[in-house]
């Protein structure tokens, strides 16, 4: 078992960067129509909405939710996630290549324990989904 969340965090993004680009499929920018539903930003790319409500009209806050999570801003937020394990792994393979050498109090060990408990932050949003371990919770 291992403390390194950044594996199982990895494939988590990999498997919502999949479903973002398969919902933008009708365009990555959604827009909500008070009254309506979520419509691409892009109407040439889907004629009609993407999502209504169960009679009709899309409650305004939920539309609006739907609508601030469309393709385009999950995508970002998956690529900021992955900017920041791609920080822990640059800063971790220093303190390793410093601990071998044998140099004391290397500063990317101090880099590479901050933004492990960063990348344990981004882990805990996704807490409910198989395979995340409560040892993983900063």
């Amino acid at each position: 078992m291992t403390d390194d969340p950044t594996p199982w965090l990895t494939g988590v993004l990999d498997r919502i960067e999949q479903r973002a680009h398969a919902a933008a499929n009708h365009g990555a920018n959604w827009t909500y129509s008070p009254g309506g539903g979520v419509y691409p930003a892009d109407a040439s790319r889907h004629p009609g909405s993407i999502v209504t409500g169960l009679y009709g009209d899309l409650e305004e806050e939920h539309g609006e939710h739907i609508a601030g999570n469309d393709p385009e801003q999950v995508l970002a937020l998956v690529a900021a996630h992955r900017a920041i394990i791609a920080r822990y792994k640059t800063a971790a393979d220093h303190a390793a290549h410093a601990k071998a050498r044998g140099w004391p109090n290397d500063i990317s060990q101090a880099a590479a324990v901050a933004y492990l408990d960063d990348v344990k932050s981004i882990a805990s949003a996704y807490a409910t989904w198989p395979g995340y371990r409560e040892a993983w919770r900063p």
